[in-house]
């Protein structure tokens, strides 16, 4: 639809004439490659169109004063392009468009992707030498330091605990829950009994959390909010 719009080529070529023009042929060219490496697009080939086609364009910019009208000469004045040139003015203002496009859907996917991300995020500052990510089948998986990839199978019990209990707080997606547990603690090292209801709050700050536990480190700053069941049975 946007290639039936009406350009406004007198516009597109004063654009050419800025004094900044290199610098937007540059940060075209660069946001090309991002989208094109998200595409999958070889970087062989890409690199090699991108860079033959910004080589002419540059060749326009350079030269394309010659045929902009003065505001001095007569208001009748035309601007006099061959085909060429004035495909190159229609596909710049395109290319331009497609990459304020694709940045908004970019901003979008983002938004999108958060809760994931502070997920991954969180279990990477909780693992020892492990790093989690998601490839491109949606699957987690874990990369040690020595670049070694794990299946999520291969990780300790106290690794897949915590997965398991962040993952359950991911996956009430910021709604109003109540989160109820007995003995989160198992296999959980002592630092990350501590940051256990933190990190789940951080993933979900409207779920209600009902732990039954034997550990302080778990209740940690949140000992006002403990009851103690054995003074409460006669």
């Amino acid at each position: 639809m946007s290639l039936l719009e009406d350009q406004n080529v007198e516009k597109t070529i004063d654009d050419f004439t800025k004094s900044d023009a290199d610098k937007s042929v540059g940060e075209f060219k660069e946001e090309l490659r991002k989208i094109f490496n998200e595409l999958h697009v070889p970087h062989s080939k890409s690199n090699q169109v991108i860079d033959k086609y910004f080589s002419t364009v540059q060749e326009l910019t350079q030269n394309v004063q010659n045929v902009v009208p003065s505001h001095d000469s007569d208001s009748n004045a035309k601007i006099s392009l061959d085909m060429k040139n004035a495909g190159l003015l229609f596909s710049m203002a395109r290319i331009g468009d497609v990459i304020a496009e694709w940045k908004r859907f970019q901003k979008k996917q983002d938004e999108i992707f958060e809760p994931r991300d502070s997920f991954i995020r969180l279990l990477d500052d909780l693992f020892f030498r492990k790093t989690m990510h998601v490839d491109d089948l949606n699957e987690l998986h874990a990369t040690t330091e020595s670049d070694e990839k794990l299946d999520v199978r291969d990780l300790s019990s106290g690794e897949k605990q915590m997965l398991i209990l962040l993952g359950e707080s991911l996956l009430q997606r910021g709604k109003k829950c109540i989160y109820i547990a007995d003995e989160p603690e198992l296999s959980l090292h002592v630092d990350w009994q501590e940051k256990l209801i933190p990190s789940l709050l951080e993933l979900n700050p409207s779920t209600q959390i009902v732990f039954a536990t034997h550990s302080p480190d778990i209740v940690g700053r949140f000992g006002d909010n403990v009851i103690d069941m054995e003074s409460l049975v006669q």
